[in-house]
């Protein structure tokens, strides 16, 4: 009986420490859950006062509101993009309801998709800013269109409105 719980033991720790092994440091999932039926931009905030925490035991949960938007109280790390993206496009996305949303690594042409992640740094402040909705013809790389959302969305008191085309 007692050589038995050794084994057991020393198995389990073996396993345990595998366990770890195989996690990178640093290394986070993530769970959007979009608004149903949403489509335009999905902006999280880093620094946001008032926000939420982005990541808790290496998982990014983040209920966007029905706007798009989402605050974290975190700071911007400036390796989130080669620590964050790959893992980002891995991870299940899904809507309030539970539909499964993709992100394919490359933008896809049809289809309604999760897509773009791009960290985007305006007046002091910076924003993880990525495009879901239907994929036919859309351009969603429009600088323009990105700023005019922010403006519209989050109380960007250290810079002035966009300029009206």
């Amino acid at each position: 009986m007692r050589k038995s719980c050794s084994k057991t033991l020393i198995t389990l720790t073996v396993l345990a420490t595998l366990a770890l092994a195989c996690q990178k440091p640093g290394e986070v999932k993530w769970e959007f859950v979009i608004p149903d039926n949403y489509e335009g931009f999905l902006v999280v905030q880093f620094s946001c006062p008032g926000g939420e925490p982005l990541i808790n035991n290496g998982v990014a949960h983040i209920e966007f509101k029905s706007d798009g938007t989402f605050c974290t109280s975190d700071p911007y790390v400036p390796t989130t993009e080669t620590t964050w993206f790959p893992n980002m496009r891995r991870s299940p996305h899904r809507s309030a309801s539970g539909k499964l949303i993709e992100q394919p690594v490359d933008s896809p042409k049809s289809g309604y998709a999760l897509c773009c992640e791009g960290i985007t740094r305006y007046c002091d402040y910076t924003f993880l800013v990525l495009w879901v909705g239907n994929m036919e013809g859309k351009d969603v790389r429009v600088p323009e269109d990105q700023i005019k959302f922010l403006h519209e969305h989050f109380p960007l008191s250290k810079c002035s409105p966009p300029l009206q085309r």
